[in-house]
């Protein structure tokens, strides 16, 4: 995407970890940030965050970074973790259930297209990106359910660096959030996915939205219980 900065060995890194590897999605990190710009348009916290980390606040579109912190990759120095509930809660997952996610039955959670990889043919069998997911966001989920409902595995990779250019939104309102959550739950509703549903109409607890999937899993081993699903 063209508001990431990546480290010079990321996309040899991602071919690396498919070696002999053919059911695995590579979930690199994605949640660091960087300043390469200032803009006057910057919401509230952005602002709060840059005095932070400048005595004063720079002009409007003033250069943050200079070509050479990219191609000598010292800007990944300067980069700073993402701090919202959305990321601490991820950060929780991966403390109980570890970078390889087992146990864990949202691995989709992790798919975020700035920086993750999985071979071609599975997503073109999959029907690739969903054009009916039209507002701000969202596209990138729904591949990730798809790939994990046919079985793939899921990995985290810490080592595997992308940074994100911070900039104002791109989303034009709360009512874009709400039209694509309305979108996926229409689209996944069935007992299957009911793990879309918990993680998009929450809050819901994490380890209570993976005991309810672990739950329905053994239930799903039993023809008796069926029609109750």
């Amino acid at each position: 995407d063209s508001d990431m900065l990546a480290e010079k060995d990321l996309v040899a890194k991602h071919i690396k970890a498919h070696e002999n590897q053919d059911d695995l999605v590579v979930c690199g990190m994605f949640w660091k940030r960087i300043y390469s710009f200032y803009y006057d348009r910057f919401e509230k916290e952005h602002k709060e965050k840059l005095a932070e980390l400048y005595e004063e606040l720079p002009g409007d579109k003033e250069p943050l970074l200079d070509e050479s912190d990219i191609r000598d990759g010292s800007f990944l120095d300067r980069c700073f973790d993402l701090d919202t509930d959305f990321i601490r809660v991820l950060k929780s997952i991966l403390e109980k259930y570890g970078d390889d996610l087992n146990g864990y039955r949202l691995p989709w959670r992790f798919f975020i297209t700035n920086n993750s990889s999985v071979k071609r043919q599975h997503v073109a069998d999959l029907g690739l990106f969903d054009e009916g997911i039209v507002r701000y966001g969202f596209e990138d989920y729904d591949l990730g359910i798809r790939l994990h409902q046919s079985g793939m595995r899921f990995q985290l990779r810490r080592d595997i660096m992308s940074v994100h250019q911070e900039h104002p939104s791109n989303c034009a309102s709360v009512d874009d959030i709400r039209a694509n959550i309305a979108y996926m739950c229409d689209k996944y509703n069935d007992i299957h996915s009911l793990d879309v549903h918990l993680a998009f109409n929450g809050p819901f607890d994490a380890e209570l939205t993976n005991s309810i999937m672990a739950d329905i899993e053994v239930l799903l081993d039993y023809e008796k219980y069926e029609s109750l699903l």
